[in-house]
């Protein structure tokens, strides 16, 4: 016999989903709304369904160190299916000529390529980004980006659309 949360209607369980996302989107599969997919059959189905536990994306450079983060990250816009995305961004740059910020401007690099298909989704752009890479962003592409404030550009740009 079903536990009484698994009778409610998809639709209904997907709602509830949404309350338990946290104040910053994870990657973190101890999290929803990873942690959701893995709970049973069902709620994977729901979670994965409902389009709503995948449009904020926050990308910092702890979530860069993982590997898996730009096939996961791909994954993850495309369960967005078609909304609109919020992306927040919390980037450290230091020295672009050490040998380590040369390997994280690379991965920087790969992350921009990686949002670059769903540019015209985005609705939020937010965070610290690393100044260096100001002239890689796609900003006139994002056409239905409704609110921009980045620390760390150059002057001009960054603020409020």
């Amino acid at each position: 016999m079903p536990t009484p949360i698994n009778r409610l209607p998809n639709e209904l369980l997907g709602r509830i989903f949404t309350h338990c996302l946290p104040e910053a989107a994870s990657f973190k599969t101890d999290r929803a709304p990873l942690l959701l997919s893995q709970v049973c059959s069902l709620w994977r189905t729901v979670a994965l369904e409902t389009s709503d536990l995948w449009t904020d994306v926050y990308l910092n450079d702890e979530n860069l160190h993982r590997k898996s983060l730009l096939p996961l990250l791909g994954t993850w816009l495309e369960r967005s299916n078609g909304q609109l995305i919020d992306v927040y961004v919390d980037m450290i740059w230091v020295d672009m000529t050490s040998r380590n910020e040369y390997r994280r401007s690379a991965m920087y690099q790969s992350l921009i390529a990686a949002l670059h298909p769903y540019r015209h989704r985005i609705r939020t752009l937010s965070g610290v980004f690393p100044r260096p890479l100001a002239g890689t962003l796609f900003f006139s592409e994002m056409i239905r980006l409704q609110k921009i404030f980045l620390q760390g550009f150059p002057d001009g740009i960054g603020s409020l659309v």
